[in-house]
């Protein structure tokens, strides 16, 4: 909260308006300086846009793209007109090395089903 007055502050000195000195000052002015309940909501407004990205596909093919050669990472976006959904596999190097030394006697599996959460 301090940085975003900070930040107001600085704005309305390179604009040439007048700098509040007291937090009631401040609180008459709530859209420039407003309260911890408002930037709240905001916070997690934004939050939640992020969850429900329509765009998170981008953010999941940068990922896989940065990804260190030595792994290996699967993706398969939504292709809706081919009936396929979206995939993503991911092996690390580390992983490989168990799958060769215990393969034949353990195999492990996770899947996230209808879930939202990252």
């Amino acid at each position: 909260m301090y940085l975003l007055n900070d930040f107001v502050d600085k704005l309305m000195g390179k604009l040439g308006l007048p700098i509040p000195k007291t937090s009631a000052e401040r609180a008459a002015n709530p859209r420039m300086y407003p309260g911890n309940r408002t930037v709240g909501y905001y916070r997690r407004k934004a939050a939640k846009g992020k969850r429900e990205s329509k765009h998170g596909h981008v953010a999941v093919a940068a990922f896989v793209h940065v990804q260190p050669q030595s792994d290996r990472w699967f993706l398969r976006l939504e292709d809706r007109s081919k009936g396929e959904d979206f995939a993503l596999i991911g092996q690390t190097s580390d992983q490989r090395q168990m799958m060769f030394k215990y393969g034949q006697v353990i195999v492990g599996m996770d899947a996230t089903y209808k879930t939202t959460q990252w």
